[in-house]
């Protein structure tokens, strides 16, 4: 069924960008939901970012310490801690509190390590 509906909506266009294409990320959730998931080796370390990103996530939802490591795909996390923020009905608003503030601390510690690997932090 829910293969079904992956196709279904991939007819209709509607997991497309503006030029009509997939990006990696939609692909990937496509592949895996598919049962394909381990198909591309590129795509399988982005995939583990991912789904590191969304557990820090869930974790500052749930009140945990959020802790970057230096192996982490700064760029990447920043953008789905961020999205992640600006769309979760727990941090939209004035409702997150404690938890937007320790995902937004936790985005700059993101932000800093990606100056230092990129030669621009102080």
């Amino acid at each position: 069924m829910r293969q079904n509906t992956v196709f279904e909506l991939l007819k209709s266009g509607l997991l497309h960008d503006g030029d009509g294409r997939l990006d990696e990320e939609t692909r990937y959730r496509i592949l895996d939901t598919l049962g394909y998931g381990g198909w591309e080796s590129k795509t399988d370390e982005r995939a583990v970012h991912i789904k590191r990103a969304d557990r820090e996530n869930a974790g500052a939802v749930g009140g945990e310490k959020l802790e970057v490591c230096e192996l982490d795909n700064h760029e990447l996390h920043i953008a789905r801690h961020t999205r992640f923020a600006l769309t979760d009905s727990n941090f939209v608003g004035r409702r997150g509190g404690a938890a937007r503030e320790r995902l937004l601390s936790h985005i700059r510690e993101h932000k800093r390590y990606g100056e230092e690997e990129s030669g621009t932090g102080e």
